[in-house]
């Protein structure tokens, strides 16, 4: 499903004027997307944008046991996971192959259900954004001009068809 939710993602950036670059890898280690925009003004747009759905969590989006209850371990969690997803010199690495070295990239975490609110309110502290998965969905099957050729497109078709025939 997580590809899947990436293409997802990937369409809602396209439709906002982002072209897009997916899955880029070194290694074992790998971004979802890069989101790159040019602006009115000239200037240009940067993120780095990681997709993490889950719609029944069994753990933290950082990766620590549900049971973890330790508010320092939590935040370590979160901060550990905020540099191996965005902040590790690899992943600098990666995004200067596509943009200047001093580019200034915004990171953007879109997640599905975060079953610990104190894990959200500490990624909401962070310089990392947080943009639920709900809103993105929404926004997508609520636009129905926006029709591309993406294997997204037909999930997009479906949940359209869901909204606009009521269930006999």
């Amino acid at each position: 499903m997580s590809h899947l939710d990436e293409q997802l993602v990937q369409q809602w950036l396209n439709k906002n004027r982002y072209f897009t670059i997916q899955g880029l890898k070194s290694g074992n280690d790998e971004i979802d997307l890069l989101a790159i925009r040019l602006l009115d003004n000239g200037k240009v747009e940067y993120k780095q944008v990681e997709v993490q759905v889950s719609f029944r969590p069994i753990g933290f989006v950082c990766g620590l046991p549900l049971a973890t209850r330790d508010e320092a371990l939590i935040k370590e969690g979160v901060q550990a996971w905020i540099y191996k997803k965005f902040e590790s010199p690899r992943k600098c690495e990666l995004r200067a192959r596509f943009a200047p070295r001093d580019a200034k990239w915004d990171f953007v975490l879109v997640h599905g259900e975060m079953k610990h609110r104190l894990e959200q309110q500490i990624f909401e502290s962070s310089h990392v954004s947080l943009v639920p998965y709900r809103s993105v969905l929404s926004e997508l099957s609520g636009e129905s001009t926006h029709v591309t050729s993406s294997p997204a497109n037909g999930i997009l078709e479906i949940l359209r068809y869901m909204d606009s025939k009521p269930a006999k």
